[in-house]
């Protein structure tokens, strides 16, 4: 019983990063709007100026689709792992009691 809440306990961590990682990738897609900087005249006055007009780059595919397809690996491999162990190994031996 241990070993089946440690295998749940590292699922969770892993699909806990997973949905930080997604949430961090698409909040950094999306961009975070800043005020427009300001910049100080001869006079002390203040004057606004407007932000440049920056041309959005189309990322590579590595940088869109690379970490997603690795969270989704590592959770199969350690789903995979999980199963084994609990239909396979674990099936084969019986403890006696002492």
């Amino acid at each position: 019983m241990r070993a089946f809440r440690r295998v749940a306990i590292v699922a969770l961590l892993v699909l806990l990063v997973a949905a930080f990682a997604t949430a961090a990738s698409a909040q950094e897609e999306e961009g975070e709007t800043t005020e427009p900087a300001v910049t100080v005249d001869d006079g002390g006055a203040v004057v606004p100026v407007p932000p440049e007009e920056i041309a959005e780059e189309e990322k590579p595919w590595t940088a869109r689709y690379l970490p997603q397809l690795l969270v989704l690996l590592t959770v199969l491999v350690v789903g995979g792992i999980a199963a084994y162990y609990f239909f396979r190994i674990r099936g084969r031996y019986e403890v006696i009691p002492g």
